[in-house]
């Protein structure tokens, strides 16, 4: 879940959560706390933080250092839609703006499998036939879920004009109602009750804003022979009620094709119906051939066999259901796709003024890690990623040095292709980190240099405007005398000191040699001061770090006394000399750039977003590697695995039958091969279980597939 958290904060383009941030987690079975009391022998003190549920959300908040509302839920197989339900609830409280949400669910015990096997409620054919005829019940299966919901503001999103909020990633869906209800007393606790479902539904259903139709039901059902049809009948009563509409619904269940993951199983239909709408494509359900002759047919309801086209918006019920008789129904509506294509649409800037701020200058490329074998292995995947994605080169760059530029080994390269290698050989040694910085203020800059800054960088564009206007000296620079110089020399000088500032690199020292300089340094140091008196002033009741220290200003340079020296003038870095090719082909913006990647893998903490000044939008970037070592407690057999790339690599058995492992012992693997895959023995092998097994495992190492992305 840990894991889960910080991956979806990622997606979600954040860098971290605001402290009032909710946690709400739903989960049901406690296998592994039953586990560990069993197994473990040592006795520590961690053995019960470790196994109590309530730590599952309380972990996650104290990792993240989250102060909002923080639970854990169990209402059985609707613990997700449970938890979300409350998350809403306290959104709409202002308990909290934002939510974390999550489920999990494994299994490490096999009694009560056998449990639910002598309830006669898992499929014995190992399939979820969901509606099916031939339906006979359910298949169990793990999952663990995350997802980060926000409140929608009033004043900046009006759901009645389909004004959805969007924030950096496009949210693409708001949860218009839900509902929480109760069996009450049934003809048992563990039999699903059809009129609670069909009032919590129309309750549901009657409390939206819109009244569009709804077009797809995403149902509970799980193929077993008694819930199926009464959630059908409940379906097609409650929608039928509220609307004389005679459009199509279509219902699905995703457990016909991952199983019934029980505490995720919300979790599990919300995720497929946004993975749907992101692809614009209903996906068919499985193992479904003919209907169960216990549900009522009516022409408004289908179940897909085929995949269809999703139109642009929909509104879509999803329910989920608790043995225990907890039923959740929520509604969502999916926004306008072509307005999301327009607020994401590029400003019309002039052709020509494009092509210089946007492809002219090279992106900075980002790769960092905490460790080396991890940042070996995060380099690689980059490279590989870069030459295969069709991504927007910017919008990489700028993913990752939003969200991966903290690691303690790192490098920053500029690149403008896709293809362009900027893998080093290797980093075996942590990069030290620059503590003196100092600035040197040189004589006067480039004016070319100044123009391409001004081009490049709205920032630093903004910057020098501003001071233009301030000290209304733009008719100075037409000047030839010495004072349209000194006009120039003061305004370029300054506005660079800002920028650089502005940037994240403050400097312990500035040498100013000349009275000017040291004018243009004592007026930046005040406007600082006034800066920090202002934050202290409005954050009077919060302990707010000074951003903004102080710098000493200095006539004469002495190299010894700092890590870094970079000249203002050029805005190269004087000390140390610098790795770069001083190539005078080269562009000034490139060779700036240089001394950006310099100064970030020596610890300069740049900010980014004022360096770019664009906002964009996230996209999948390869996922973080972390520490490969274990931290399962068990001595398990189940959780032996195998380097299939490795040549000397052999099949382990002791996670099979003990038939079955005997039978692989014994076998050949050459003879196998040779003489048991041809075609004439071909029909033994497809029925015989230690060749099952055995063709699994050959095909596991032959095929060394890449990660499928896991919804």
């Amino acid at each position: 879940l840990l894991e889960l958290a910080q991956k979806t904060i990622e997606k979600a383009g954040l860098k971290k959560l605001d402290s009032k941030t909710g946690v709400f987690i739903g989960v049901s079975s406690s296998d592994f706390a039953q586990k560990a009391y069993k197994e473990i022998q040592n006795t520590c003190s961690y053995l019960s933080t470790g196994t109590n549920q309530s730590t599952l959300a309380g972990r996650i908040a104290y990792w993240f250092n989250l102060n909002g509302p923080v639970m854990v839920i169990d209402t059985a197989c609707s613990s997700f839609v449970s938890a979300l339900i409350v998350a809403c609830d306290n959104i709409k409280m202002g308990n909290c703006q934002v939510a974390l949400v999550g489920a999990v669910n494994i299994i490490l015990n096999s009694k009560p499998t056998s449990v639910l096997e002598k309830a006669q409620m898992l499929s014995k054919t190992d399939f979820c036939k969901v509606f099916d005829v031939n339906a006979d019940g359910y298949v169990r299966s793990e999952g663990a879920a995350m997802i980060l919901i926000q409140g929608v503001d009033g004043k900046s999103c009006n759901l009645k004009n389909e004004k959805l909020a969007v924030y950096r990633n496009d949210m693409k869906f708001t949860i218009e109602s839900y509902g929480m209800a109760h069996n009450g007393r049934s003809n048992g606790l563990t039999v699903p009750n059809g009129i609670s479902e069909y009032e919590l539904m129309d309750r549901v259903n009657k409390k939206r804003v819109n009244t569009s139709m709804i077009s797809w039901v995403e149902a509970h059902a799980a193929g077993t022979p008694l819930g199926d049809p009464i959630e059908a009948r409940a379906i097609i009563r409650a929608l039928s009620d509220s609307s004389n509409d005679n459009r199509p619904i279509h219902i699905t269940s995703v457990k016909s094709s991952l199983g019934h993951c029980e505490a995720v199983a919300g979790a599990a239909s919300l995720i497929m119906a946004l993975e749907a709408y992101h692809h614009c494509y209903l996906p068919p359900m499985q193992h479904f051939k003919l209907l169960n002759t216990n549900i009522i047919t009516n022409p408004s309801l289908i179940v897909p066999v085929i995949g269809e086209e999703l139109p642009d918006t929909f509104e879509m019920l999803i329910n989920s259901f608790g043995f225990s008789g907890t039923n959740t129904s929520i509604v969502l509506r999916g926004c306008i796709r072509r307005q999301e294509q327009e607020n994401g649409k590029v400003p019309n800037y002039p052709v020509m003024k494009q092509r210089l701020s946007f492809d002219h200058s090279p992106c900075i490329f980002l790769c960092s890690a905490d460790d080396s074998e991890s940042f070996e292995l995060m380099s690689k995947e980059l490279e590989d990623y870069l030459e295969k994605t069709n991504q927007n080169l910017a919008t990489i760059c700028a993913c990752l040095q939003d969200l991966r530029s903290t690691g303690r080994y790192r490098i920053a390269v500029p690149i403008k292709r896709h293809t362009q290698k900027w893998l080093p050989s290797g980093i075996s040694i942590e990069p030290q980190k620059w503590t003196k910085v100092a600035f040197s203020m040189g004589t006067i800059p480039d004016p070319a240099m100044i123009v391409e800054l001004y081009i490049v960088y709205q920032s630093f564009r903004r910057i020098f405007i501003k001071y233009i206007k301030t000290y209304k000296c733009a008719n100075s620079f037409a000047s030839s005398k010495s004072n349209g110089k000194l006009a120039f020399e003061y305004i370029s000088k300054l506005s660079l000191i800002t920028f650089l500032l502005s940037i994240g690199i403050n400097p312990s020292t500035i040498i100013a040699p000349t009275r000017i300089d040291r004018i243009i340094v004592e007026v930046i140091r005040r406007k600082r001061r006034v800066k920090n008196a202002l934050e202290t002033v409005n954050n009077s009741n919060k302990s707010v770090p000074n951003q903004h220290q102080n710098f000493e200003i200095q006539q004469e340079m002495i190299f010894e006394n700092f890590d870094c020296i970079l000249n203002v003038q050029n805005l190269q870095i004087e000390k140390p000399e610098t790795i770069y090719s001083t190539n005078s082909k080269r562009s000034l913006i490139d060779q700036f750039m240089d001394t950006i990647c310099q100064l970030y893998e020596h610890f300069i903490d740049i900010n980014w977003q004022v360096l770019n000044n664009r906002t964009y939008k996230t996209c999948l970037i390869p996922e973080p590697e972390y520490s490969k070592k274990k931290y399962w407690p068990f001595d398990d057999c189940n959780m032996q695995s195998i380097d299939y790339n490795h040549p000397n690599g052999e099949l382990l058995t002791s996670n099979l039958e003990p038939e079955i492992s005997e039978k692989m012992k014994e076998l050949d693997k050459t003879n196998l091969l040779a003489d048991q895959f041809n075609d004439n023995n071909y029909d033994n092998i497809k029925t015989d279980p230690t060749f099952q097994h055995y063709l699994y495992k050959l095909v596991q190492k032959k095929c060394a597939l890449s990660n499928p992305e896991r919804i």
